[in-house]
């Protein structure tokens, strides 16, 4: 395809787009440390790239969840102070 990403040949297909002009040097520098072939060195870069993308989100996910949980408990204890702030105010205990 002229402007598309899937090339018949496969020595060109680290070249679509942003992610591929980004890992271009990491492809040329694994076959030149490697000697791997082309198509291999493209696989396992993108294979890594795909793993490094899915890993970030469930880091952070993860990250996501124990934070509410802690602001969920934080805005519990928030709302019994005010509960208990609001009942002295509105009804004092006569002494």
């Amino acid at each position: 395809m002229a402007g598309g990403c899937v090339h018949a040949n496969t020595e060109r297909s680290d070249q679509c787009g942003f992610v591929g002009l980004f890992l271009k040097p990491v492809i040329r520098l694994l076959i030149r440390r490697t000697r791997l072939s082309r198509p291999w060195a493209v696989g396992i870069v993108y294979a890594f790239f795909i793993l490094v993308l899915f890993a970030i989100p469930s880091a952070l996910g993860t990250v996501a969840v124990r934070q509410y949980y802690r602001f969920e408990a934080e805005f519990l204890i928030a709302l019994t102070a005010l509960e208990q702030w609001i009942s002295q105010r509105h009804h004092p205990r006569s002494e």
